[in-house]
């Protein structure tokens, strides 16, 4: 199991048709972020269950609810497990190395980006804290995006962070940091920072925070 601030994952298997039994990642809040950030987590599953299969994002596989032994049953969101590495992990390597990703690899992680994050505007998410490290990148190569949130709570989800930690300009935009503010438009600043770092190895990335503060 690994708790984050917002996010509890842990591994478990559903099963199938007959003995078959699948790998997945359950994802439920955190007892804290439920108490202290506005979180529209049922609304949140009733929108990801309407999106459609796309291959750069998390496959859903369903929910499971928990009635326990409390008033309120807790549903959980069940992913697809994927073996898999970051981005990020994937640009270091290629930095360490010295040589450049071909131009058919930087092209498929950049329309496969671009591809997850209009879908996942288009049905009313946003995706604060997006970077190379919060992007999934299977054995097969392919990036897929997770963790993203409805619009209405980005702004929840960004001030929460903020209180617990230093935010980068790796991650967040100016407005995000200075005002609390985020829309779609900071996504495009999140998306720009990821590229650029693919376009530069990593180098470039690691720079941004000491140019533009």
């Amino acid at each position: 199991m690994k708790e984050g601030s917002i996010y509890t994952r842990w591994m478990g298997t559903i099963s199938l048709s007959g003995e078959e039994k699948k790998c997945v990642v359950i994802t439920s809040v955190t007892d804290t972020a439920l108490k202290t950030v506005k979180i529209y987590w049922d609304a949140y599953i009733r929108r990801v269950l309407e999106l459609p299969p796309c291959k750069h994002l998390a496959g859903v596989e369903g929910v499971c609810i928990d009635t326990g032994i409390s008033f309120h049953a807790r549903i959980s969101l069940i992913n697809e497990h994927i073996v898999c590495g970051t981005l990020d992990l994937h640009v270091r390597a290629f930095n360490m190395s010295h040589v450049p990703m071909s131009a058919s690899e930087v092209n498929c992680h950049l329309l496969g980006i671009l591809e997850g994050m209009a879908l996942i505007h288009s049905y009313g998410f946003l995706h604060p804290g997006l970077s190379s490290n919060k992007i999934l990148l299977t054995n097969q190569g392919v990036c897929k995006l997770y963790d993203f949130c409805l619009s209405d709570n980005a702004r929840n989800i960004l001030e929460y962070k903020m209180s617990r930690k230093t935010l980068s300009l790796n991650q967040f935009p100016p407005e995000a940091i200075q005002r609390n503010d985020y829309s779609q438009k900071s996504d495009v600043w999140s998306t720009a920072v990821v590229i650029w770092e693919i376009l530069s190895n990593g180098i470039l990335n690691k720079k941004i925070n000491k140019f533009l503060t």
